[in-house]
């Protein structure tokens, strides 16, 4: 019997990637010493993206400042150029609920942005009683989209998805 694991690690094969993962390949290797994003203060360490040294602990005692190097985290990078992956639009919200729809949209992106510091809402922007919410990533505008939904009760979802290379979710909410 082959074993496919063993063929799987000790293969020198390196597989195409998608059309945006090219672009992404540099966060799947693993830096040596620490990287912190000069616009937000994130740290990149061990294939990943933490809040500050602050929540590194001990471990950023560990390293010295000339491993510390500086680079824009991928979340201020997508702000900085104007990108997105997800969108909420929310219409026909009544009067006596708009503020809280604001302070659950609020409240949902902090709690996103302490368990990932890359899961950010961008942008709220309020037209003609119609909100305009984007995210950083496509699945927690989905998130916040089913959260309206539950919390609101009288609410029509409709999700889309755009097609690859692009993956933005487009979520709509219509109050009843």
């Amino acid at each position: 019997m082959i074993n496919f694991r063993i063929l799987i690690k000790n293969n020198p094969l390196k597989l195409p990637l998608r059309n945006r993962a090219e672009k992404n390949e540099e966060w799947m290797r693993e830096t040596q010493g620490l990287e912190i994003c000069p616009e937000c203060d994130n740290v990149y360490y061990k294939k990943r993206w933490v809040h500050s040294l602050a929540k590194l602990g001990k471990l950023s005692k560990r390293f010295e400042r000339s491993k510390i190097k500086s680079k824009i985290c991928p979340a201020c990078k997508m702000i900085k150029d104007h990108a997105f992956e997800g969108e909420v639009i929310i219409e026909g919200i009544p009067a006596n609920q708009k503020q809280d729809l604001t302070n659950l949209i609020h409240a949902f992106g902090e709690r996103a942005m302490e368990k990932d510091p890359q899961d950010r809402i961008i942008e709220l922007e309020k037209k003609n009683g119609t909100y305009r919410l984007i995210t950083t990533e496509n699945q927690l505008a989905v998130k916040l989209g089913k959260k309206i939904r539950d919390v609101f009760k009288k609410v029509d979802l409709h999700i889309s998805y755009s097609e690859e290379p692009s993956e933005v979710s487009r979520i709509y909410v219509k109050f009843k």
